[in-house]
């Protein structure tokens, strides 16, 4: 059989349990339950000025993930910190993507979870910085009602490796014309995005679903809610439904990877004005100005 190099794949290198590999040979077994059942947790983060950005929220929100899910992970929180950095400093002088995996491990297949040793990946690799383009223009958002698509799945507040709800979900949002999914819980109530929180502006008052819904507790999201009690701007969690959406002023999405990213438009409804809002303008500026602060440019 002839190999076929995978197309696209960036530039750096993945930690498999502790040994650094160059990404077009990072492999696992074909039995990792990672692969096989999506039995895994995992965190994405990325580097300003070639430092991991929250690195120890995003490791302590890993280990909470295993804890919910019983897999117990052969590396300490301070071993994978390590790891972390290690992987950074091999990668190259490019600001990376990181992505810390720990999977239940190498078993016979089997719904039952076997007690074997974990694995531990950590990839770090280069970031491709989104145009900036997107921040001016914003996101056309699509609500996808479809249970199936529900992100969290059957573990709640866990980033888990099953992450075909997400796939599904970005798959029926592009299909009504939509940049990002916005998911609807049983009830219709708004819940997340695909892959990131949603705010919506209404009157003067920011508001997010509840995380007691099972909604994954950002750690972006988390930095806008702090940001936005320094500037003075009531934030706070309620239930919202699509109504709320069609008649918000402003709608922004939070995540590790992009930071805050304006939506113009839900379910082909325009929003406000069509363009990003001031309140986002503001918050983004100092999500900006508080990154810049925590991090110094490497020499």
């Amino acid at each position: 059989m002839s190999e076929i190099e995978p197309p696209g794949l960036p530039r750096g290198v993945v930690d498999i349990d502790g040994e650094l590999r160059e990404v077009a040979a990072a492999e696992v077994s074909a039995f990792d339950r990672g692969f096989l059942y999506g039995d895994s947790v995992f965190e994405v983060l990325r580097t300003y000025a070639g430092r991991p950005h929250r690195l120890e929220e995003h490791l302590q929100r890993l280990e909470r993930g295993c804890r919910a899910l019983g897999i117990e992970p052969p590396s300490s929180v301070s071993q994978l910190r390590a790891r972390a950095h290690a992987a950074v400093a091999a990668a190259g002088g490019f600001e990376q993507v990181l992505r810390i995996v720990v999977t239940r491990g190498v078993a016979a297949p089997g719904p039952r979870p076997v007690a074997v040793r974990s694995s531990v990946l950590i990839y770090a690799t280069e970031f491709a910085e989104p145009e900036a383009e997107l921040y001016e223009r914003g996101l056309r958002l699509a609500t996808v009602h479809d249970l199936r698509a529900l992100p969290a799945g059957p573990a709640p507040g866990v980033k888990s490796g099953n992450f075909l709800g997400s796939i599904l979900a970005m798959q029926r949002a592009g299909a009504q014309g939509g940049d990002e999914a916005i998911v609807l819980g049983p009830g219709g109530e708004v819940l997340e995005g695909a892959s990131s929180n949603v705010f919506v502006r209404l009157g003067e008052q920011l508001w997010t679903p509840p995380r007691a819904l099972g909604i994954l507790p950002g750690i972006t999201a988390s930095e806008v809610e702090e940001l936005a009690g320094q500037l003075g701007v009531p934030c706070g969690e309620r239930l919202l439904w699509p109504c709320d959406l069609y008649g918000a002023s402003e709608i922004f999405v939070t995540s590790s990877v992009r930071g805050l990213v304006p939506a113009v438009e839900v379910d082909g409804r325009a929003l406000g004005a069509g363009r990003p809002g001031p309140l986002y303008r503001r918050l983004r500026e100092a999500y900006l100005r508080a990154v810049g602060s925590q991090h110094t440019r490497l020499s």
